[in-house]
Formats: C-alpha cells, sequence, structure tokens
C-alpha cells in the first residue's frame, strides 16, 4: 500500500474512469457523489476515518460509479487493484473482512435511503444528530451544495429550516457552524417531524 494525500478539493477517482486502487481513509473527509442521468448531482455519502472507497468497483470489475473527492485535506492507503486481484482474491481473510465492511455499510445505507420519504425537517434533524455524534454539539457544515445534495433537500430550504430552529431555541447557526441547543427537541424531531 501507499501512503497519500489528497488536499480539499482533490479527487480521488471520477465516475467512469477505470479503478487502479483501493483506498482505505485515515484521516480528512470524502464525499462519494456521481450524477444521475437527469444530470443532478447526488451525493452517496460523506466518508471518515476508517472508510474505504473503490470496493464495490474492484468486485465488479467496472468502472467507477461515483466521483470521490476530498472535503478535507486527507491521507488514505492506497492499494493497487492488481495487488488485490493477483495476491488477495483468493484469501478467505480478506474477503471475510470486505463481506464484514460491505454488510456493515448496507446496515448503514439502507436506513438513508429509506429516509426519502421523511419530512425534509426529520432528514436534517437526522443528518445534525449523526454529525453531533462524530463532532460534538458545534458542529461544523460541509457546504451547502453537498448537504442539499445527500439529503434531496434544497439549500433554501436548509436555510428556513435552520432559521425556523433558531427561532425556537433548538440551535444557533453562525457561518457554516451549527450549535445544537436543545438536543431533546431535536431528537424528537429526528423521531416524528414535528
Amino acid at each position: 500500500m501507499d501512503l497519500q494525500c489528497y488536499e480539499k478539493g482533490e479527487f480521488l477517482f471520477r465516475q467512469d474512469e477505470e479503478i487502479h486502487a483501493v483506498f482505505f481513509l485515515l484521516e480528512g473527509k470524502l464525499q462519494v457523489d456521481g450524477l444521475h442521468p437527469s444530470g443532478k448531482q447526488v451525493v452517496f455519502s460523506m466518508d471518515e476515518p476508517f472508510s474505504i472507497v473503490g470496493d464495490l468497483e474492484l468486485f465488479n470489475a467496472q468502472r467507477v460509479a461515483a466521483n470521490v473527492q476530498a472535503m478535507q485535506d486527507s491521507l488514505v492507503f492506497a492499494m493497487p487493484v492488481d495487488v488485490i486481484r493477483d495476491y488477495y482474491m483468493d484469501d478467505p481473510h480478506f474477503l471475510q473482512f470486505f463481506i464484514r465492511y460491505l454488510t456493515q455499510r448496507l446496515y448503514l445505507d439502507v436506513p438513508l435511503i429509506m429516509q426519502a420519504s421523511l419530512p425534509a425537517e426529520t432528514r436534517l434533524a437526522r443528518y445534525l444528530l449523526l454529525d453531533c455524534h462524530n463532532q460534538g454539539m458545534v458542529i461544523r457544515l460541509e457546504n451547502r451544495e453537498s448537504i442539499s445534495a445527500l439529503l434531496n433537500i434544497s439549500a433554501r430550504h436548509i436555510n428556513r429550516i435552520f432559521l425556523r430552529w433558531s427561532q425556537a431555541g433548538i440551535i444557533t447557526k453562525k457561518n457554516k457552524q451549527v450549535q445544537i441547543l436543545d438536543l431533546q427537541r431535536l431528537q424528537k424531531l429526528m423521531k416524528n417531524g414535528t
């Protein structure tokens, strides 16, 4: 494996390219997105350490299905696909590791897919609560377009929800930071959308 650094905004790979390596994220944050046939950008995930990208293409032997871009300066181990195919595809320990990882990702992704039918406030509350577990009560937000694409809520609507929540004393928002003031009310919004 090679240790590689990617600066904020730099792409690890782009949609429709051939996959040359599988990446193991050690530090930073990656955005995985793609273009829908309608031309709309769809954010699939915001990956944090210790996630893996390029794994699906490894097993499908297809071109890359999504763009992967560093949202912060990021440090990754890159394992060449040729090395994996030559030395590890028949290794039961290696394959068990990937099966466990893909199963875990599936369990995390199913609720995200199911949340598309939930009210916008519920989706945004879930997003903030997930970040709250990772960052604490003060959350540094990604850019509005990424959050909008990830949650399928317009940036203007997100701003209106934040304003309503600020007026209700649930959060305060300044620039790219949100501070959660009333965790219980935010959890209630997540559970029942009221």
